[in-house]
């Protein structure tokens, strides 16, 4: 619909396995422009495995294999703006340090991904398939979603497309929240019923 809400959404905060999202967008668009293949070898794996480990199992080792491949930590990070479209004035140092982002550049990611749906379809089957029963799926069950999550050091996060019948984007990222689990499937019940009940 457009409409939109936002709650410290540029605030920066440890981003957890959320980052694998736009990390896999730039190889699978990389493999889309005959850069690369799904048969190419990163480390152990092949390219195509690393796609499948990382968005289903959230696989950590594959997925750093990826992020060094492409060299330096912030020449990563500023390839990974292509898809998370943040002005310079808008990031805050440690972006370039470390694995942090805020949950405006995520939702910037899934609008790209959202957008460009056939482009990305066998890495989005890739996220509905992940942890079904967990995040913004403990809180609905009855819509597809397509979500990358993430926890460590205290961060709970999950980011996805709910695709109710008019679909919608979230993207939330908890630090050190008691419940954590809870509140992200509360939060997406709150925004999946608003959104039906808007139709």
């Amino acid at each position: 619909t457009g409409e939109s809400y936002a709650l410290a959404d540029t605030t920066f905060r440890f981003a957890a396995s959320t980052y694998k999202l736009p990390l896999n967008m730039y190889y699978y668009e990389q493999e889309l422009a005959g850069a690369m293949s799904g048969d190419d070898l990163i480390a152990d794996y092949t390219l195509a495995k690393c796609h499948y480990l990382t968005m289903v199992w959230s696989d950590n080792d594959s997925a750093i294999a990826m992020l060094r491949e492409l060299g330096k930590f912030r020449t990563y990070r500023e390839l990974m703006l292509t898809y998370g479209k943040l002005e310079e004035s808008e990031i805050e140092p440690i972006y370039y340090a470390d694995n942090y982002c805020c949950t405006k550049y995520m939702l910037n990611v899934l609008r790209y991904l959202y957008e460009r749906q056939d482009t990305f379809a066998e890495l989005i089957g890739y996220m509905k398939q992940a942890q079904q029963s967990e995040y913004f799926c403990a809180g609905v069950d009855e819509y597809e979603i397509a979500h990358k999550y993430g926890f460590l050091e205290g961060a709970y996060n999950d980011v996805g497309i709910i695709y109710t019948p008019t679909p919608y984007l979230l993207a939330v990222y908890t630090q050190d929240v008691p419940n954590a689990d809870a509140l992200l499937g509360d939060i997406n019940r709150l925004f999946c019923d608003y959104t039906i009940a808007a139709r």
